[in-house]
């Protein structure tokens, strides 16, 4: 019904019955995520994360921040456009079901669920996926991501992007090498969030860089010690990806300066190393290759 709507040909009822759905599906996410990990069913989950794209795009961005704060006239609902006059009615019934009263605590069940979904749904690529895909939808917009960046779920990814607190970035051979291709997503979603307050905070940067800094080392230890060509293979795939995406995000002379300073010439020699050891591997060559693109154009 949400992701149906033509303003146009919608009456109060169609208004009512949005709301009222919605909020049935608010509690049923609710419900779901409490039975985690023991309790999943993937295609239940594809259809909710299906709904809050469609409630995303009706109800969330610009046209809600320029609604949210329409109140109800006493005496004269005339003034109010009849597009407000919609928003303003589903969210009221929200309200009272839920408790959810404005965009704020939209985005903050927003973020909890994306959060949730990382944490237990990392051997399920299409649900990894697609919350990847809705994370970077929210990500693009500089009202919204000014609101993301308050947000608890959003300051714990900034500071917690590791395979213990999100499996999908590991690196056990029981995930296929294709499907790190989604960290290039989580990747730019981030640094998009870390980039609307980060200036040039170079300790700000380096805190977030750490995972990616940790993951470096231990390719130069497992290089220079018990090489074990796998696992560092593997790794080395993740980071190239990971990479990518931050390059990807940075829109500034001053944050690209510092992934610059970062990663050369600490590391750059490590992606050359993998390269002339598989060079006839594309599953390893084409990302570094494609994150080195993505550093020269940037």
């Amino acid at each position: 019904v949400v992701g149906g709507r033509l303003t146009y040909t919608s009456t109060d009822e169609h208004d009512a019955m949005d709301g009222e759905l919605s909020c049935r599906v608010f509690q049923l996410i609710s419900l779901m995520d409490t039975r985690l990990p023991h309790c999943t069913n993937e295609k239940i989950e594809l259809a909710v994360l299906w709904f809050l794209d469609q409630f995303r795009k009706t109800y969330v961005g610009d046209q809600l921040q320029r609604t949210s704060k329409v109140v109800r006239p006493k005496n004269d609902v005339s003034r109010v456009p009849e597009k407000a006059w919609k928003i303003v009615k589903v969210y009221a019934r929200m309200s009272e079901v839920l408790g959810i009263t404005d965009d704020n605590h939209v985005l903050e069940t927003f973020m909890t669920k994306i959060v949730t979904n990382l944490k237990y749904w990392g051997r399920c690529e299409p649900v990894i996926s697609r919350t990847l895909q809705f994370l970077s939808d929210l990500s693009v917009g500089y009202i919204l991501l000014k609101k993301l960046v308050k947000i608890d779920a959003v300051k714990f990814m900034l500071k917690n992007h590791t395979s213990e607190h999100f499996p999908f970035l590991g690196i056990s051979e029981t995930y296929n090498v294709g499907d790190f291709r989604c960290r290039t997503t989580f990747y730019t979603a981030l640094t998009r969030l870390l980039m609307v307050d980060l200036g040039e905070d170079e300790d700000e940067f380096e805190n977030f860089m750490l995972p990616l800094t940790v993951s470096f080392e231990t390719v130069l230890q497992i290089f220079n010690n018990n090489f074990k060509q796998e696992e560092v293979k593997r790794m080395l795939i993740g980071l190239a990806r990971d990479l990518r995406g931050i390059a990807f995000a940075l829109n500034t002379k001053t944050s690209y300066t510092m992934l610059f300073d970062w990663i050369y010439p600490a590391y750059l020699p490590v992606l050359q190393r993998a390269i002339e050891r598989w060079y006839g591997e594309p599953a390893c060559t084409t990302p570094i290759l494609k994150l080195l693109a993505e550093l020269m154009q940037n």
